[in-house]
């Protein structure tokens, strides 16, 4: 079922992005081979799914573009939950065994990968005992990416701090934290300016409430790698967003503000927000991925973080034409 359909689209856009016929195929093998089988039971009415937070829809899989500024060719990616066969069934209630089993394939598939802070974090952030129902709004517990490039496929893992701070009875942050502070070369405060920066303003009196969702690392070297934390803000203002995207004015630079401003103009025309105040709130949306998803980028070593901003069209933009719309006349 995944194949045939996802696989299809993977496909369509490999093609539209200017992929070479050698890298569609290294890619399309890839995903029918180790991706397909274990995004469990298909789409379909009737079936009992698991409810996979990677989407609103409950399926384990997005696909997105990355278009590149310039006239490079944009990216294809995709991000995935591995879901077992009986996931949500009383036979495997909390999809427990499907990762144990993506994780021996994925190393497999893709043997370059360095799991050296793959290992540390997944230890840091899992619970004593295996979490169990939906505790933090969704009952996920890892999710894997892949960005695909004409010569190499490289993964990179989410992780939810929100099990293993119910258990211990911290804050999502308080266990963030400990995990990146032990992470193998980040035991050096001054390798942290950046996390203390966002640690610093997410502590702040004046910074509204954040929700810290996820942490993403790239499965590569340490040296390498990109740590990424994604938070969701309740306040869906502009104003809010340039004081998430300047961690509270800590970030001053002319290139962040020549973004902020391109940022507004996408805002208005995707969201309809034309005309309307900086300080005016969008519509309510009481949901869990209501708000705003941000996340804060950084390597071990630099002193600020870099932050990034995911447009919340799911609910808020007016249909699926008037963003596509949008985009066309953005671009």
């Amino acid at each position: 079922y995944w194949w045939h359909t996802t696989g299809y689209v993977l496909n369509l856009l490999l093609q539209e992005a200017g992929y070479t016929d050698h890298a569609q195929r290294r890619i399309l093998t890839f995903f029918g081979r180790s991706i397909a089988p274990h995004l469990g039971v298909a789409n379909e009415p009737g079936a009992q799914r698991w409810p996979s937070f990677m989407t609103d829809n409950h399926n384990p899989i997005e696909l997105s573009w990355d278009w590149h500024t310039g006239k490079k060719s944009p990216t294809v990616r995709f991000s995935i939950e591995p879901v077992g066969p009986n996931a949500g069934t009383q036979v495997d209630p909390d999809n427990q065994s499907a990762d144990a089993h993506f994780r021996k394939v994925l190393m497999q598939a893709l043997p370059n990968t360095d799991r050296e802070w793959f290992d540390h974090f997944d230890q840091a952030l899992a619970p004593d005992l295996p979490p169990k129902g939906c505790m933090e709004g969704h009952p996920s517990k890892i999710f894997y990416a892949f960005d695909l490039s004409e010569e190499d496929i490289t993964g990179k893992a989410y992780f939810f701090p929100g099990f293993k701070a119910r258990t211990t009875k911290q804050t999502n942050l308080q266990v963030l934290a400990e995990a990146i502070r032990t992470a193998p070369h980040c035991s050096d405060n001054e390798k942290l300016g950046a996390f203390l920066m966002f640690e610093d303003f997410a502590q702040d009196p004046s910074t509204p409430p954040l929700e810290m969702d996820m942490l993403a690392i790239d499965l590569v070297r340490p040296a390498d790698s990109r740590l990424k934390i994604y938070f969701r803000a309740r306040e869906t203002s502009f104003a809010s967003v340039r004081q998430m995207m300047t961690m509270g004015n800590r970030i001053t630079n002319p290139s962040l503000e020549a973004g902020l401003r391109n940022l507004r103009k996408l805002w208005d025309g995707v969201l309809a927000q034309t005309g309307v105040p900086d300080d005016t709130p969008l519509p309510a949306a009481n949901h869990r991925t209501g708000g705003i998803l941000y996340n804060m980028e950084f390597r071990p070593g630099s002193t600020a973080p870099n932050v990034k901003v995911y447009i919340p069209a799911r609910h808020y933009a007016p249909s699926d034409w008037h963003v596509v719309t949008a985009l066309n006349e953005y671009m």
